[in-house]
């Protein structure tokens, strides 16, 4: 025992020594501490244009997939590009990305597979998933089959439990990380009438977790921890949300809370 101790306390000591007063007058810390910050400037940067070009490539087929692109949905596209807050140079890789992959027939099924090959996490997934949405609701509030076909099979290869995909598809975006639209604003009016009005099911708790209907307690538990770290706005930056969509990341966190707190009453 008393070796053991005299052991780490030499540990200790070389190390405070190393650290302190050796180290120091090898390293310029300041300088080491920019090149930190550059570098994960650098990723993250790379991470948003990655996830970009990824993102582009999908709501093009969408938009397209009626035939034709229409004034409603090149403006939302424009809208993105504000919210992502990209300086010109990005906005041309973006808008590049996107001209290339509306007449790509295979443009959708590849950016699936650079996209899962990503490994986003859950709560990625499903904010890429809602802005699809979205540009699939542009031209008139209505999602058409073609549409309705793509959004399924982005859903699949995304991993959204079939509840979630169903909610967001036939109602107002409730958990949404964007603002609503006039359509979904309308389908959260006609919600509020009925008598459940805004209260979820266990299934609908149980899918904003990512979990099934047969989740334990201790599942659920587990899935709500993992949420908390994945919605942390370190994490999100990292992965490429601008500013203007992780502060909206609250709201998302807010309704797994509630959901949460009903599911472990």
């Amino acid at each position: 025992m008393a070796t053991l101790l005299n052991t780490l306390f030499i540990f200790l000591l070389v190390r405070f020594i190393w650290v302190y007063w050796i180290r120091p007058l090898f390293v310029n810390e300041e300088e080491e501490r920019r090149q930190r910050q550059q570098r994960q400037y650098r990723q993250s940067q790379a991470a948003r244009q990655r996830y970009m070009t990824i993102l582009m490539a999908l709501v093009a087929r969408i938009a397209k997939a009626d035939g034709r692109v229409t004034e409603a949905e090149i403006n939302f596209v424009e809208r993105l590009f504000r919210e992502y807050e990209l300086n010109e140079e990005e906005r041309s890789i973006a808008k590049d990305a996107f001209t290339r992959a509306k007449d790509d027939p295979n443009a959708f099924e590849d950016a699936l597979i650079q996209f899962n090959v990503s490994r986003y996490s859950f709560e990625f997934r499903f904010a890429t998933f809602q802005t699809l949405v979205q540009m699939a609701r542009m031209d008139g509030g209505t999602i058409s089959p073609a549409k309705l076909n793509l959004l399924w099979r982005a859903a699949s290869v995304f991993g959204l439990p079939r509840v979630l995909v169903e909610m967001l598809l036939g109602q107002s975006t409730f958990y949404s990380f964007h603002q609503q639209n006039t359509y979904g604003s309308q389908q959260r009016h006609q919600r509020q009438s009925t008598p459940r009005a805004n209260i979820p099911s266990r299934e609908e708790d149980l899918a904003l977790l990512g979990l099934s209907g047969n989740a334990t307690a201790a599942e659920i538990k587990r899935a709500y921890r993992q949420k908390v770290k994945e919605l942390h706005p370190d994490r999100l930056q990292a992965q490429g949300l601008p500013a203007s969509m992780i502060k909206e990341a609250t709201n998302r966190m807010s309704a797994i809370n509630a959901a949460y707190d009903r599911l472990t009453r």
